[in-house]
C-alpha cells in the first residue's frame, strides 16, 4: 500500500477567505503526510484579516497565490493550473483531516478508474455526521427547505429523498452529488471537462461539477472509511424565509447560483 501511495503526486488546493481563525488548524496535519509525494496550494480571494500573515509562516512548505476575488470556482481553477499533481485534493479551510485519511481516499480513486469525484464522510465538532451527499435538486427543492411547504407530506418526503436520509451514511454510496467542502480528482479528468465552472461565485459550482461527471459516465463516491472535520457555518442558512433572503449578498450569491445552475442543466 506504502508503494502504491509513494507513486501518486497530489496536489492539495486550499481557497482562503478571511479564515484566520481556521487556516492553521486546517494545514499544520497536513505538512507532514508520509509516503506521499505532495504539495500544498493555497490561494486567498482578497482576505481582509491577518489570513495572508499567518500564511507566511508556512511558505517554505506551501505556495500561496493571491487573487482578485472572482469567486471560489475561479481560484480553484486557477490553482489546478499551478498544481502538478496527478490528483486534486479540492478542500476548506474549514476542514481538518488526518494523513491516514488522505490515504485511504487516494488508494480508493486509484483503484477504480470510474470514479470522477471521492469525498469522506464530513462530521461537525461534536461528531455528529454531516449531510454530505445528495440526490440532484429540482428547481423547486429550495422552496420547500426554506418555507412551510417543507413541512407538507410532499415537502417532507422529498426532502428526505434529496438528503437520502434512508441511506446507511456508513456504508459506501453513490449519491448525485457530495458537499465540495473537500473531495478528491483525477486531474486529467478534472481538466477533460474543463474543471470547475467560474460563472458559479459561489455554491452550487459542487452540484454542477458533479452533474457533468455523470454526463460524463464517472460516478460520484461517498466513502465514509476516511472522514473529515468541518467546521461548518452557512451564513446564508441564517435566512430560512426565502422572502427575505435578498437582505443577506451571500444568500444573493446562493441564488444566483441556483439560477444558473438550473438554466445549464434544463431538460438535462
Amino acid at each position: 500500500m506504502v508503494d502504491k501511495i509513494n507513486k501518486i503526486n497530489l496536489s492539495i488546493i486550499i481557497v482562503t477567505y478571511n479564515s484566520s481563525s481556521l487556516i492553521k488548524k486546517c494545514l499544520e496535519p497536513l505538512l507532514n503526510l508520509n509516503n506521499i509525494n505532495y504539495e500544498i496550494i493555497v490561494v486567498d480571494n482578497e482576505s481582509k484579516d491577518n489570513t495572508l500573515e499567518i500564511l507566511k509562516n508556512y511558505n517554505k512548505k506551501i505556495r500561496i497565490y493571491v487573487l482578485k476575488n472572482k469567486g471560489y470556482a475561479n481560484a480553484l481553477n486557477f490553482a489546478s493550473k499551478k498544481a502538478k499533481g496527478e490528483y486534486l485534493l479540492f478542500m476548506n479551510p474549514d476542514i481538518f483531516i488526518e494523513k491516514e485519511d488522505i490515504k485511504k481516499m487516494l488508494n480508493r480513486i486509484k483503484k477504480d478508474k470510474n470514479i470522477g469525484i471521492i469525498a469522506p464522510k464530513l462530521i461537525f465538532p461534536n461528531n455528529k455526521i454531516q449531510d454530505s451527499c445528495f440526490m440532484f435538486y429540482k428547481f423547486y427543492t429550495p422552496f420547500l427547505r426554506r418555507s412551510f411547504l417543507g413541512r407538507t407530506k410532499f415537502g417532507k418526503k422529498h426532502i428526505d429523498k434529496i438528503f437520502m436520509k434512508n441511506s446507511d451514511k456508513n456504508k459506501e454510496i453513490n449519491p448525485d452529488w457530495v458537499l465540495g467542502a473537500i473531495f478528491i480528482m483525477e486531474r486529467n479528468f478534472f481538466e477533460k471537462i474543463s474543471g470547475m465552472d467560474s460563472r458559479f461565485f459561489l455554491y452550487y459550482e459542487d452540484m454542477d461539477i458533479c452533474k457533468r461527471c455523470h454526463l460524463n459516465n464517472k460516478k460520484i463516491l461517498y466513502f465514509p472509511y476516511a472522514k473529515a472535520i468541518h467546521n461548518h457555518i452557512r451564513s446564508s442558512a441564517n435566512y430560512k424565509n426565502i422572502m427575505t433572503a435578498f437582505l443577506n449578498k451571500v444568500t444573493r450569491e446562493h441564488i444566483k447560483s441556483y439560477i444558473k445552475y438550473h438554466l445549464k442543466f434544463l431538460g438535462r
